[in-house]
């Protein structure tokens, strides 16, 4: 097999291109590929590389994954909330748990594949998120009413027996965890408040598939939050009760935030919440989860054109939804979470995006 790093190593263009790593508007597939690789194992340092959309970033990553393995990742999310809320991608969805958790517990130098609408994405602080990674080891004592509290919170629902991922029951001192991560659950044996086993098991017969000393459980969901609920309940509020005089069904939009935000207190994790998290304080983004990377931007104007789009098929997706809901509900009404949706996208736009173009080729 041919060492593309020791064929390139003289190349001036590679050199050049190390020199000057902030964009990669006009080249090939194949010479995009091969750049970002050779770049990459010869300076040692995370590149993000943002992609114009999520095809494109797919495609990038398996491209790279055959040459660099773990050493590349897909931080993803559907390019429009509408794909997201009704029809959301398990895989893409257990990538982002396992980009987030990498960069945490594994900061080492990486290729993150992302796009607009990924890497203007509101996250958990590190620290909240860091604080929801379960790490259990047999014959280690554990607490299991916070691990279940830690499990509640980080989305996952408990049910009398999992089915599914993203859900966990509890009986005596066995606790099950269907975690994202992971293609079978896992089974956690206490005897009082030691680990006496641990196992992945079959969810049909019940049997052990491999025993294991040690696990990470990742969050099941990325709206995770601490002390920050009360103070979105306050705005949410305030804003229902500002569109109470104009509004001709004020009842119907009552009751729809109301459930929502029994959901958001009860950490009951539905795809369409986070329309919220633009509400949420100290606002995290996927590049706050990396430090000394350099950002490399694949093609400026796409990134502009398809983040355009994006913005404007969410407007569109939230007026139908409401516009279904009642015709009589009025434009302030509908506004209440146009807002709520759309904070999201807009703050990000201006904190991140404009400010890398600054390291784009003119």
């Amino acid at each position: 097999m041919i060492d593309f790093l020791t064929f390139l190593s003289d190349d001036e263009a590679l050199h050049k291109f190390n020199d000057n790593i902030s964009g990669l508007a006009g080249l090939t597939d194949v010479e995009e590929t091969l750049l970002l690789s050779n770049s990459f194992k010869m300076k040692k340092k995370t590149l993000i590389v943002v992609k114009e959309n999520l095809y494109s970033a797919q495609q990038l990553f398996n491209r790279l994954y055959p040459l660099l393995q773990d050493d590349v990742l897909l931080f993803a999310v559907e390019d429009s909330l509408r794909v997201e809320e009704l029809a959301a991608s398990p895989n893409i969805y257990g990538s982002q748990m396992d980009v987030l958790t990498t960069a945490l517990l594994n900061p080492l130098p990486k290729i993150v594949i992302t796009h607009p609408s990924a890497i203007i994405r509101y996250l958990p602080s590190k620290e909240v998120f860091n604080d929801h990674i379960i790490s259990l080891k047999i014959n280690e004592q554990y607490n299991l009413s916070q691990i279940k509290q830690v499990l509640i919170e980080s989305g996952y629902r408990q049910v009398a027996r999992i089915d599914q991922p993203l859900t966990f029951s509890m009986r005596g001192g066995v606790i099950d965890v269907f975690s994202i991560q992971y293609d079978k659950p896992i089974r956690i044996e206490f005897f009082d408040d030691e680990i006496e086993s641990m196992r992945f098991f079959d969810i049909s017969n019940q049997k052990t598939i491999k025993s294991i000393d040690q696990i990470q459980i990742v969050p099941a969901s990325t709206l995770i939050y601490k002390n920050d609920y009360e103070e979105i309940e306050r705005k949410v509020l305030a804003i229902l009760e500002e569109s109470k005089k104009n509004c001709k069904d004020y009842q119907q939009l009552r009751e729809n935030v109301l459930l929502d935000l029994s959901y958001l207190k009860n950490h009951f994790f539905e795809h369409y919440l986070y329309r919220y998290q633009g509400l949420f304080g100290n606002q995290n983004t996927i590049l706050d989860y990396f430090s000394d990377f350099q950002l490399v931007l694949s093609n400026w104007d796409g990134i502009k054109t398809n983040l355009k789009v994006a913005l404007e098929d969410n407007q569109q997706y939230i007026m139908e939804l409401f516009e279904k809901i009642s015709e009589n509900l009025s434009f302030v009404g509908i506004c209440l979470l146009i807002t709520v949706a759309l904070a999201v996208l807009t703050k990000l736009v201006e904190k991140h995006l404009i400010q890398v173009r600054t390291v784009t080729p003119a």
